[in-house]
């Protein structure tokens, strides 16, 4: 059985290779981590109650990195994509389920990036599928969590998701769609910038923002 630490440290090679343009070598290595994940979760039991007691799980001391990752979406409509891969810090010493379960999350989000970064070099739809996937199984898993506006970890992976899943979802057309996930946003993000600035920079939140605010993505017409 793999420990937390060697799960968390594959995750966080996964993150390297990504950063260092070499999708392949990455993605194997977060599927690694995701299937090491899903095993000690499997191991503990079942998922339920607060998660991290709002403790943050991320390695967050730089943000240049994060500022190289975030960019436009390929349609050349300012929409702003939260592109950057999330490393994990050392975990506690004895993690409990809810822990596992925002890590599983983590990691799931770093291979919808990996999958949407892909779709946004070459446009094949399949990577735009791929990346669709894996947001909604990370809006699963934070469903399934208490605590969300209270919990830095938690709530990053639920904006930024929400915010990716709707690019993707206009890019389809599916504009009602993007309506109503744009208004869940609209709905705490306000209340929650001072927690979202724990793990994200003030230009990501200010990139978040945009989206919500400007109306200019609803008009925008889907990909052929």
């Amino acid at each position: 059985m793999i420990s937390l630490n060697e799960t968390l440290r594959l995750n966080n090679e996964g993150v390297a290779l990504f950063n260092a343009d070499e999708p392949s070598r990455a993605a194997e290595k977060l599927h690694s981590s995701l299937m090491a994940a899903r095993s000690l979760i499997h191991r503990q039991g079942v998922i339920s109650g607060n998660p991290t007691d709002g403790k943050c799980l991320l390695q967050h001391e730089c943000y240049e990195e994060s500022r190289k990752h975030a960019c436009c979406s390929k349609d050349g409509n300012g929409y702003f994509l939260f592109l950057r891969a999330l490393v994990f810090r050392e975990p506690e010493p004895q993690a409990s389920t809810q822990a596992l379960s925002v890590y599983c999350a983590g990691i799931l989000f770093n291979l919808a990036i990996l999958h949407h970064k892909h779709w946004l070099k070459d446009g094949s739809s399949v990577y735009l599928d791929d990346a669709a996937v894996f947001y909604r199984t990370v809006l699963q898993i934070v469903k399934g969590n208490d605590g969300l506006q209270h919990n830095p970890t938690l709530l990053l992976l639920a904006y930024t998701t929400h915010n990716n899943l709707a690019q993707i979802e206009l890019e389809k057309g599916m504009v009602q769609r993007v309506n109503q996930r744009l208004h869940y946003m609209t709905g705490f993000l306000h209340t929650t910038k001072s927690t979202l600035l724990l793990t994200l920079s003030e230009r990501e939140v200010e990139g978040l923002l945009s989206n919500v605010l400007s109306a200019r993505c609803l008009n925008t017409a889907p990909a052929a």
